[in-house]
């Protein structure tokens, strides 16, 4: 019967608790203790009096809480770090545009909108490539050219001789080159590129090219093409 311990035929009875369900408290004799499994009301007395206990999972120490904020707080550390390197080194932000040139009273030549009606400006027009540097470290202005869609003369790239280059640009600084030798080829130029110590490439973006093309034509430059 449940809840009675049965004779050993020692004269022996003990209870002892159900090894598979050890939470119910359920005596039955030590040598039978496989017989739970075929006992189906057993199983069932078992079932309906089992104490479900909290999983240790479920309550958190202050020595658990402690270790998560320490690896978070390493996380966020790893984090920033990543992001601070990110932003420590040098960036070229590079951009063109139709310009025309203009000597000031020091003798250097200044380049100004072609569309504005300044004296003793070039009649010519040029095609003026500005590099900034964005980032945080020293990067120097090393060459430019770019890529035409169609060859010129056999070559699929161009390469533009540098007024003053090489030149270093700490943070915040700018240069300007420029040349007339892509003006009347606004339309074959795929990409403006400039290179620096390294031989990274850094480019005009493409909304910036469109741009340059849209000024030749509104200034009605005619088009020499790959000729």
């Amino acid at each position: 019967m449940l809840g009675k311990t049965e004779s050993l035929g020692d004269d022996t009875g003990w209870d002892v608790p159900c090894p598979r369900h050890s939470l119910c408290n359920h005596p039955y004799p030590p040598l039978k203790r496989w017989a739970i499994i075929f006992r189906p009301a057993q199983r069932d007395w078992c079932a309906r009096n089992r104490t479900v206990m909290p999983s240790p999972s479920s309550s958190l120490s202050v020595t658990d809480v402690l270790a998560i904020w320490g690896a978070v707080l390493s996380s966020v550390a790893v984090g920033w770090n990543l992001y601070r390197d990110w932003l420590d080194r040098g960036k070229l932000r590079i951009s063109a545009s139709l310009r025309r040139l203009v000597k000031g009273v020091d003798g250097k030549l200044y380049s100004v909108k072609h569309d504005l009606p300044i004296a003793d400006a070039s009649a010519e027009t040029y095609v003026v490539t500005t590099a900034i540097n964005a980032g945080r470290r020293p990067v120097m202005f090393k060459s430019w050219g770019g890529t035409w869609h169609q060859p010129v003369a056999g070559k699929n790239t161009f390469i533009i001789v540098g007024v003053d280059l090489p030149k270093m640009l700490r943070e915040g600084e700018y240069h300007s080159e420029f040349t007339n030798e892509l003006t009347e080829r606004i339309e074959n130029v795929k990409k403006i590129s400039v290179w620096d110590a390294f031989g990274k490439e850094w480019n005009v973006s493409r909304r910036g090219l469109q741009k340059l093309k849209q000024e030749a034509r509104d200034i009605k430059i005619p088009d020499i093409g790959n000729s």
